[in-house]
């Protein structure tokens, strides 16, 4: 019994932590000893990093499978979160004074002054699907941020990496799959 236990429940946590405390828990026996490892291993849990901690939060359930990490902490996706909310609040505020400058273009009664701004409202429409293109495409990465799909290739599944999603936030594809996909 304390084999199994071992095999399923300790060995995917040893393989991430040190082999000093593999070999303690490879001496415990026994319930008591059992009890008192489980004890001991919260009291480290408390004491190790917050990264270490990130990672250890990914045990799942079941089977005691380590989440493939997709080299993001949680710091870095509360950054991208902000980022991400930020840019809804730009990208909102810019539809808001498109749709405005468009209403102000409707109300124009003479045709003289509407036929020169006949472009600028052409232009103003092109902004403004731009802008629910772009919220949309943000909404979609808060949700996948929620679900915990942000940060992995759409098409590969491969981790997308930092440096893109600091600079494109929004994307679901990772760099290659990109080429890929513009190359096609």
């Amino acid at each position: 019994m304390k084999g199994i236990f071992y095999l399923f429940i300790f060995t995917p946590f040893m393989k991430w932590r040190s082999t000093r405390l593999n070999s303690w828990l490879r001496r415990t026996t026994g319930l008591k000893s059992l009890l008192r490892c489980m004890r001991r291993l919260l009291k480290f849990y408390c004491r190790i990093s917050m990264n270490e901690r990130n990672t250890m939060s990914n045990l799942q359930l079941s089977g005691f499978m380590v989440k493939p990490s997709n080299g993001l902490s949680r710091q870095q996706i509360v950054v991208l979160q902000t980022v991400l909310l930020r840019y809804r609040e730009a990208s909102l505020q810019a539809l808001q004074e498109t749709q405005d400058h468009l209403q102000a273009f409707l109300e124009i009664s003479d045709s003289e002054e509407r036929s020169l701004q006949r472009e600028e409202y052409r232009v103003d429409l092109t902004v403004q699907e731009h802008e629910k293109l772009q919220l949309q495409r943000i909404e979609q990465a808060l949700q996948r941020i929620r679900n915990g799909s942000y940060g992995y290739c759409e098409f590969s599944g491969e981790p997308i990496g930092m440096a893109r999603l600091m600079v494109q936030p929004t994307a679901t594809l990772s760099k290659d799959a990109q080429e890929t996909a513009e190359e096609s």
